[in-house]
């Protein structure tokens, strides 16, 4: 890719390919020259498309994750990543719950997973956790498939609501 000059002197992004050619007998080069303009504007809308949703994927509270089929992490919130005692997001990425969650609660995750990667969907789950430094959560979760253009499931959704403040107190009242 680079630049080239319109006739009225604007500069155009290109793309240039080449290929040897025999012409006349005389090997040659013969150039072929696109502008592909349009190409670069709609993937400058795309990036900063992606860049928005990324923001407010970040700036929920709720948790937001993806996993491949493996229960690894592809994409996760701030949100997710402060929950489990993590730097940020982008170092979940490759790791399972079993990597920061006790054998039991991460047992149970999977368990869930599982189903949703056989297509069944999981719709405001009540979960009650300890998070990997002993505090109690309790989360509200729904977890689906995402499948690929073909419909074939290829990992899950998952978002998560934290509403242990309108639990613990109900609990302590009643003791």
């Amino acid at each position: 890719e680079g630049f080239s000059q319109t006739a009225d002197g604007r500069a155009v992004p290109v793309e240039v390919t080449s290929s040897k050619i025999v012409f006349s007998g005389q090997p040659a080069v013969l150039l072929h020259v696109r502008d592909i303009t349009e190409r670069r504007r709609a993937s400058e809308a795309l990036d900063r498309e992606r860049a928005l949703l990324r923001r407010m994927i970040d700036l929920l509270p709720d948790f937001i994750y993806i996993k491949d089929p493996q229960s690894r992490f592809m994409l996760a919130n701030g949100s997710v990543a402060q929950a489990m005692g993590v730097a940020g997001p982008e170092n979940l990425a490759g790791k399972t719950d079993r990597d920061v969650y006790p054998p039991g609660a991460s047992a149970m995750f999977r368990s869930d997973e599982e189903e949703v990667l056989a297509g069944r969907e999981i719709f405001n789950k009540e979960e009650s956790v300890l998070l990997p430094d002993g505090t109690p959560r309790f989360i509200l979760t729904t977890k689906v498939p995402l499948t690929d253009s073909a419909g074939k499931i290829i990992g899950m959704v998952g978002i998560g609501r934290h509403f242990t403040d309108l639990v613990l107190p109900r609990a302590r009242a009643e003791v």
